[in-house]
């Protein structure tokens, strides 16, 4: 009796403690919007000092990019495409097929008059020196000299919205780390297709993207943190995401305990299996538990609640060594976003639905409305948040304006190309091999896009293509505004005629395309300067090198596009 006790006592005091709610672990923003001395106060020092207004919007339409704006049949008559990039025939379970709006403008009528006035007065930025830019894009603006996170410091104590906590310190894997500590962040970076037109490092910034998953996807089974466990996850929600069976890097099975690439052994292997939904795909560690009981759901094309993704947009900096483009220190931009609530396959159907028969009973197209503000993000109405930080007049990162912050939405929301309401992880790399350069995961820093191969993309109606020299080639031109002269002169001839030359060195190398020469590089970082010192970003934040030819000022009622085959 007395040892049927003894087992009794151990079980009680040995078992684990019951598993905390998955909410738990997931982001909570606080309702300070409004309240609080100390945030009115800071809110209001930096309206001050940079002459904006946090409350205001003053465009309607700020969601519609510039982009949009392009004239794309030139003055031979010839008709452009670089709008398939975006508005195509979406992937399950992106329903939406905005292709139609390759061959129509379709702008509310409020949007109609292009608000993005810099395209067209651009500020002046002919007063830096060289040296002076140069300085300026090296500094940190983001860590101070002790290595201390600035906006983590410097925003109000009740802030309510992301507070900045990435160190950008990467291993050689691409896993953020606290530099006095050691610890992770969480945090991990990976290198992508850099997207078409607009992201390539010529047409003005470089970038940098990272994803962190919830706390129950980097730890164990008894609730520690597990590297390997996270790095399985994070290829199972890459596997997910993409709908396809992964190459990535050396996986453990044993310590996952998930036979991932299905060879019924359980061994190192550089592959995960995508299976669903015709077999179930368990995560490792701590989130199987999650999985089991429902309380977190998966599903093809989408990511799991609590994925949060970091975006830093940065000048262009030069590496000597190299002799190429690099991430400045300096960050231009700090995006962020959250997915906080789950959609299943039927109600982002609807939700596509409700929408073509609004648009098709609308008598006159109007303005689209997001619910958020400055501080706790937007809602792009499928599941995510969106949140950013900007540079203020003297160079120092701010919270985005409403109207700053709306710019976000349209590229977030409702477009055929997005892979749920994201681009960069569906172009994430995925070479099995460190040394190679198609690695998947790791920062630019670490390796950039150098020997990177065009990679070949299927459509639906042109079959598969190289993706960099489809676009060059329907566009006729590297940026969507068709401005980027030093492209136009490296691929193609005065008449159009394409180089061939430049053609085939893409394809076993995409940095002839993406990556400008130094002195147009230092061209567009005076340009985007300028900008900042105007904090005129609500009329529009490209870096231009002159007044665009191929932009409307002001759309024409019933102006089409003039493009006849659409592409998708």
């Amino acid at each position: 009796m007395f040892q049927f006790f003894i087992v009794i006592l151990f079980f009680q005091f040995c078992k684990p403690d019951p598993l905390p709610k998955y909410e738990t672990y997931l982001y909570k923003p606080t309702s300070s919007q409004g309240v609080g001395k100390e945030l009115k106060e800071y809110i209001n020092k930096i309206e001050v000092e940079n002459n904006i207004d946090y409350s205001k919007n003053t465009n309607p339409t700020a969601y519609i990019p510039p982009m949009c704006y392009t004239k794309t049949v030139d003055q031979n008559n010839k008709a452009h495409n670089p709008c398939y990039s975006c508005h195509t025939k979406g992937e399950k379970p992106n329903f939406l097929d905005d292709s139609y709006l390759q061959t129509h403008y379709e702008f509310p009528k409020s949007g109609k008059v292009n608000p993005w006035k810099n395209l067209f007065n651009r500020n002046k930025s002919q007063d830096y020196s060289d040296k002076e830019i140069e300085s300026y894009i090296q500094e940190n603006n983001y860590l101070n000299g002790k290595g201390e996170i600035l906006l983590s410091k410097n925003l109000p104590t009740n802030w309510g919205g992301y507070i900045p906590d990435c160190y950008f310190h990467f291993d050689e894997d691409g896993f953020d780390k606290n530099p006095k500590t050691g610890e992770y962040s969480g945090w991990r970076a990976y290198r992508y297709y850099p997207f078409l037109g607009t992201f390539w490092a010529t047409n003005g910034s470089t970038d940098d993207v990272l994803i962190r998953l919830p706390f129950p996807f980097r730890a164990d089974k008894n609730r520690k943190f597990n590297l390997e466990i996270y790095k399985t996850n994070l290829a199972i929600v890459e596997a997910f995401l993409k709908q396809k069976t992964i190459q990535t890097e050396t996986l453990d099975e044993n310590i996952s305990g998930i036979d991932l690439d299905q060879n019924g052994k359980l061994e190192k292997t550089n592959q995960v299996k995508y299976t669903w939904p015709t077999l179930p795909m368990r995560y490792a560690g701590m989130a199987e538990e999650y999985q089991k009981n429902k309380e977190l759901l998966s599903a093809g094309g989408l990511f799991p609640v609590g994925t949060e993704f970091l975006h830093s947009v940065r000048y262009l900096d030069w590496n000597k060594e190299a002799n190429s483009v690099k991430l400045s220190n300096r960050m231009k931009e700090l995006r962020y976003a959250r997915k906080k609530d789950w959609y299943n396959y039927s109600e982002l159907k609807d939700k596509v639905t409700r929408e073509n028969k609004e648009r098709k009973f609308q008598i006159e197209k109007t303005a689209e409305g997001f619910h958020g503000d400055f501080e706790h993000g937007f809602d792009n109405k499928s599941g995510w948040v969106y949140q950013g930080y900007i540079e203020d007049k003297k160079g120092n990162l701010r919270p985005q304006t409403n109207e700053e912050t709306l710019f976000c939405m349209g590229c977030h929301s409702s477009l055929g190309v997005l892979a749920d309401t994201t681009f960069s992880f569906k172009r994430k790399m995925e070479g099995s091999d460190k040394s190679k350069p198609d690695f998947g995961w790791g920062h630019w820093s670490s390796k950039g896009l150098s020997r990177v191969a065009d990679r070949t993309v299927k459509f639906i109606n042109f079959g598969e293509q190289n993706e960099y020299s489809f676009y060059l080639q329907n566009n006729g031109a590297g940026d969507e505004f068709r401005e980027n002269e030093e492209i136009k002169k490296i691929f193609f001839s005065k008449d159009g005629t394409p180089n061939e030359e430049a053609f085939t060195k893409l394809k076993s190398d995409v940095t002839i395309l993406i990556n400008p020469s130094k002195e147009r590089s230092i061209l567009l970082n005076k340009s985007y300067r300028a900008i900042v010192e105007a904090q005129s970003f609500r009329f529009g934040r490209d870096a231009i090198l002159k007044k665009p030819t191929n932009v409307f000022e002001k759309i024409p009622d019933g102006q089409t596009t003039g493009i006849e085959k659409i592409i998708f």
